[in-house]
């Protein structure tokens, strides 16, 4: 692994990671409080629900970014290993452009919610935050999403193709 991919990981891992915790931790810690204040208080916290929405998008986004790299996402590799070694090989490859494609799509979508939320100002009626501000968790979560699945997967796709290739010779 070389020096500027040792960058890139350390610089997702950290960004990705610390983002979804505190999000995570910050939403648990509020919506606590918002339990104790509206039934033992009877004050209810009027903006929290704009915040924990808020939160819930980032953390799973974020979330999702991690899954991938810890390949924590789910896999049936059962189905796969049902076929014989050369059609589970090409499985993988359309399994693996599969993801990207989906992803890709995910994320132009996103640009798109993006740029309609920036033009028409929405924003939530009690804290007044850009809903842009919110659902940009989308792209730049599935963007992450990408960059780590082919840094897992696709790195392990095509290296191991490679290496069939030299024990071959």
């Amino acid at each position: 692994m070389d020096l500027k991919e040792k960058s890139l990981r350390s610089t997702l891992w950290h960004f990705d990671f610390a983002l979804s915790g505190l999000a995570l931790t910050a939403l648990i810690i509020l919506t606590s409080v918002g339990v104790v204040a509206r039934y033992f208080l009877h004050e209810p916290i009027t903006w929290l629900e704009e915040v924990q929405m808020m939160l819930i998008v980032w953390t799973t986004f974020m979330g999702g970014s991690v899954a991938f790299r810890l390949k924590g996402h789910v896999a049936i590799e059962v189905v796969v290993e049902l076929f014989p070694k050369p059609v589970q090989k090409v499985l993988r490859y359309i399994v693996f452009f599969f993801v990207l494609i989906v992803l890709a799509a995910v994320t132009r979508e996103g640009i798109n919610l993006m740029d309609q939320l920036i033009r028409t100002t929405r924003v939530t009626s009690m804290l007044h935050i850009p809903y842009a501000l919110i659902y940009s968790a989308m792209p730049i979560g599935c963007v992450l999403m990408g960059i780590n699945f082919i840094l897992t997967e696709g790195k392990e796709l095509f290296l191991q193709k490679k290496s069939e290739k030299k024990e071959a010779e």
